[in-house]
């Protein structure tokens, strides 16, 4: 079949223009979920906070869902919810996410298995230690607004990769295409070469030594990408920062391939690790409120004082 026809934000509100605001909002229980595409994905305790609902104080209480359970592009949860009237809705979901630093956990939203315009395809989570509020739009100016019509609906939560796709995808060939580089460099250096000798690759081997500059180029390609387009801290990115510079050396010094060979093969395996992490997505929710326009936010966690009475 063919790819939906997804509206824009404005296509969306110009095709309910004249649809009042709802008066009246209701709440959705995240650990009540009532379907998710993974067995994986179980309700979990959290007792970090005295605002996580339900709170039990001391006791173990299953009260949020997702952690590192719900991080692969695909996982889905979807929770029933009844609206008391028609009208113009907003979204917004109680959610922690303090696993993946300088990542984003993004997350596709869905209407009765429908994503309702473009701009719900992507929900960025951001790092952060605390509990809080992700309302989608408001980081754009003004929270996006969602039409219900009154009685029950489904609304749903994807893991996507999001703008991150691509990168991680470019990335993982050149992890591919690296260990092939190694193997080759394996046969003619063996497990331990001699450093004392120079085994003369870019004349045994000429199209790895031509790999080697095609993979140190996309690399510094990525990395370049994340440092300046996407926000990310150069400590952040320091795997593919490294590697890059082994591969550079390798580029410049090809007597010294032999070397630093080791050093190479750990700089593959650290990127390695790097990437999996990174295209992780994990997410806690609490819950979700689907709020009439505009209404009062309430607080997501509490201050030090009110996190040192409740521990």
């Amino acid at each position: 079949s063919p790819i939906p026809d997804i509206p824009s934000y404005e296509d969306y509100l110009q095709r309910h223009s004249g649809k009042a605001d709802a008066a009246a909002g209701v709440r959705i229980q995240a650990e009540q979920a009532d379907y998710k595409n993974d067995p994986a994905i179980v309700p979990l305790e959290d007792r970090s906070s005295p605002l996580t609902e339900p709170q039990r104080g001391a006791k173990i209480s299953l009260n949020i869902i997702g952690g590192d359970r719900w991080a692969k592009p695909g996982q889905e949860i979807g929770w029933r919810f009844r609206v008391p009237e028609s009208g113009f809705y907003e979204i917004r979901i109680k959610s922690r996410q303090y696993y993946a630093k300088g990542f984003y956990s993004i997350r596709q939203l869905k209407i009765d298995g429908e994503v309702p315009f473009k701009e719900a395809e992507r929900i960025p989570f951001k790092f952060g230690n605390r509990w809080k509020f992700v309302v989608p739009g408001a980081d754009e100016g003004s929270a996006y607004k969602f039409y219900l019509e009154e009685g029950e609906h489904v609304l749903s939560l994807a893991v996507v990769a999001g703008e991150f796709g691509d990168v991680f995808a470019r990335v993982e060939e050149s992890i591919g295409a690296l260990n092939a580089i190694y193997r080759k460099l394996l046969m003619v250096l063996g497990a331990t070469p001699d450093t004392l000798r120079d085994y003369h690759i870019p004349e045994l081997l000429p199209d790895v030594m031509e790999g080697i500059g095609e993979q140190k180029e996309m690399l510094e390609r990525m990395y370049r990408r994340l440092v300046s387009e996407e926000g990310f801290s150069r400590g952040e990115l320091e795997p593919l920062r490294r590697t890059a510079s082994v591969l550079d050396d390798f580029l410049r010094r090809p007597h010294e391939i032999a070397e630093r060979f080791h050093v190479f093969k750990n700089e593959v395996a650290a990127l390695s690790n790097w990437l999996a992490d990174a295209s992780s997505s994990p997410l806690d929710i609490d819950y979700i409120d689907i709020a009439p326009p505009g209404s009062q936010l309430p607080r997501a966690d509490t201050g030090w004082w009110g996190l040192i009475l409740h521990n």
